[in-house]
């Protein structure tokens, strides 16, 4: 160079110099060239004064100047270099004294000098630090008293100056500002003049005619430790997780300036996406892991002077997992069953499932159906879940199987005779319906086309009028319900001996002497002659029993009994008056207790039990014998202590 050079840097590779020289290696260049290893070049038409500090960011080159035009005061000027041409970074009526670039944001220290007496060679030195905000300059509010070097790092601003104050403090020498705390000292400061500072890693470097650096001696240069790299003061931890679940891993540090995390499994840094979120803060959260997630992870702590490496924290995932279990099904036979497991786990996933431990059906869908399940269906049913990293055993869930109930209408009456026209009292038995578990049973009677429930109870009393009923019994257990269906007939006299006399002309060959004698007794019941209408009848009884066939005499016998116990009601026994009584009754060795009593002729019986003497159940109706008796036989439902029975006639106190 043909003159000083006062600052040099580097930048992309080449060497930059600035100064009061305008050739260098013999290349005409005002006050800046560049050095490319090999030449020297000049940056367009470099500058029209002393380039006394550079700086460079990112791309850019940054060139502070100052030059007194003839007659004036002197001029600050700054530009940048973007490697093709130059752009005015503002000016002021100063001297430039230092240039520094923090990041993105250009710096500066400027002086002026005004003379207060030239003949006694007294003045005043006024220095500022200025921040370019990418329009104007303005003053960040430190002053100096005259020269002013300045270095940068981070977020931090360092200046040196013969005598400084921060914000009314002294600072002797050198200080910091950082945008979020201001102004500070640097230490004890500088004991004399600093000419440069400039910052390397951790370190800052002062330079200049001083023999002290923080009351250490120190002889015209110096290093302070300006930076450290933080600490972590807590590490992340080692977890297990279930598959699906969400494991989450955090770290703590401290540190002097601000400072960045990332995130690392297995040494990869970590971005997120996905199932990854927080890779670059304090928390490192993982949604829905899988065994892909397994791992070390571990977090990267970095501020502007150095990075640290957290502990390494291993997740350890559970793959495959059952999140839910098949429950206990209680169902009727002749319906579905269903078990349903629920798991989570790296796909895909078999579902193995057991019937008391033992293989019963492997599929890739979590539930197993079961159809029209039968008693032998009845068990303990399990799901192992397994993928290519595992299995996992559900516990077990019972299946019961309810037997429905059987409805069974067929012990009652189907024919009934009205003694009076209009209606007849009718026992609805459903005493023969059953259930095969056990289970209390209710019961409940509807007649076709009529609305709402005609009777309840196993056997119930009601009253018919004169015609054709269709009947239906529903019997239920607690979770099913069975139906039976008969048809009972309710007939006036006249229509009871119309029908008996058609099952006579229903046989060609009896003799016609029986039909004689009903149509006598059909006539007497016409006139009202009841007496006469049972005589009649009784010799049709014995005109039966005399010359038709055993098995066909029994039916016509008992059609014709039934009409003359209706017609003989008038002169029956008050129902108080009957001698009835128990003759036997016996326990039998399957639990049955069969039971006997005798009792006027011609009427029905009801038998009711109870465990108190208090409070009476309808069990049913007994059937008469030939010997002239009655008999019933009751299979208990439960154990009782003791049972008491009773006999009771239809519309009469037992």
């Amino acid at each position: 160079m043909n003159g000083v050079v006062s600052s040099l840097v580097v930048l992309n590779g080449n060497l930059y110099a600035g100064g009061a020289f305008t050739t260098a290696g013999g290349i005409p260049a005002n006050r800046i060239a560049k050095w490319n290893g090999s030449n020297w070049s000049a940056l367009a038409s470099g500058m029209d004064g002393y380039v006394s500090s550079l700086a460079v960011s990112g791309g850019n080159l940054y060139a502070g100047s100052s030059f007194r035009p003839v007659g004036g005061y002197q001029v600050t000027s700054i530009a940048r270099w973007d490697g093709v041409s130059w752009t005015p970074v503002g000016s002021f009526s100063s001297t430039l004294s230092g240039l520094a670039v923090s990041d993105t944001t250009l710096f500066m220290a400027d002086y002026t000098v005004t003379v207060i007496n030239m003949e006694f060679g007294k003045y005043r030195i006024d220095g500022y630090i200025r921040k370019w905000d990418g329009t104007n300059w303005f003053n960040i509010g430190y002053e100096t008293n005259g020269y002013t070097t300045l270095a940068a790092s981070g977020n931090n601003l360092y200046a040196g100056a013969t005598l400084m104050t921060a914000d009314g403090t002294l600072a002797n020498g050198i200080a910091k500002w950082n945008p979020a705390t201001g102004w500070s000292a640097l230490g004890s400061g500088i004991g004399g003049y600093l000419s440069k500072i400039f910052v390397s890693g951790t370190n800052l470097y002062a330079g200049g005619r001083f023999t002290t650096a923080g009351g250490k001696v120190s002889a015209y240069l110096a290093k302070a430790l300006i930076g450290i790299p933080p600490e972590i003061t807590l590490h992340p931890t080692s977890r297990t997780n279930n598959a699906g679940t969400i494991a989450s891993f955090s770290v703590s540090a401290v540190s002097d300036s601000a400072f960045g995390y990332q995130w690392i499994k297995n040494g990869s840094p970590l971005s997120d996406g996905g199932s990854v979120s927080g890779a670059n803060t304090a928390t490192l959260t993982l949604t829905n892991v899988l065994h892909a997630d397994q791992g070390s992870y571990a977090a990267i702590v970095t501020n502007a002077w150095g990075s640290v490496t957290s502990a390494v924290a291993t997740l350890t995932v559970i793959d495959p997992v059952i999140t839910a279990l098949p429950q206990n099904q209680f169902v009727t036979a002749g319906d579905n069953a269903a078990f349903t497991v629920t798991a989570n786990g790296t796909p895909p996933l078999e579902f193995h499932w057991l019937k008391g431990g033992t293989a019963f059906q492997t599929t890739t869908v979590s539930s197993l159906t079961l159809s029209n399940v039968q008693k032998s269906d009845e068990g303990f049913y399990s799901a192992v879940v397994s993928n290519l990293f595992g299995f996992a055993t559900s516990e077990s869930a019972s299946l019961r199987v309810n037997l429905p109930p059987v409805a069974d209408a067929s012990a009652t009456r189907l024919v009934h005779v009205s003694p009076n026209g209009v209606n007849a009292t009718v026992v609805l038995d459903g005493s023969r319906s059953f259930d095969p578990d056990g289970d209390l049973l209710q019961f409940a009677w509807y007649e076709s086309g009529v609305t709402g429930q005609l009777a309840s109870g196993a056997v119930a009393i009601t009253a018919l009028p004169v015609g054709t009923h269709p009947l239906l019994l529903v019997v239920s257990d607690p979770m099913a319900s069975r139906t039976n269906g008969v048809t009972v007939a309710v007939f006036t006299t006249a229509q009871a001996v119309e029908r008996l006399l058609a099952l006579v002309n229903a046989n060609p060959s009896l003799p016609k002497s029986l039909r004689a004698t009903l149509n006598a007794a059909l006539a007497s019941i016409a006139r009202g002659n009841s007496v006469s209408a049972i005589n009649q009848l009784q010799a049709f009884q014995n005109q039966v029993r005399a010359q038709v066939a055993p098995e066909l005499a029994a039916t016509l016998t008992q059609a014709a009994q039934q009409i003359i116990d209706v017609l003989n009601g008038g002169n029956a026994k008050s129902v108080g008056q009957r001698n009835s009584r128990f003759t036997d009754v016996t326990r039998e060795a399957n639990g049955r207790v069969r039971m006997r009593f005798s009792a006027e002729a011609g009427n029905s019986y009801l038998i009711e039990a109870s465990t108190n003497m208090v409070d009476w159940e309808r069990i049913g109706v007994a059937e008469s014998l030939p010997d002239g008796g009655f008999e019933f036989v009751e299979t208990p439902r439960g154990t009782f202590e003791r049972r008491f029975y009773r006999i009771a006639t239809p519309g009469h106190s037992p």
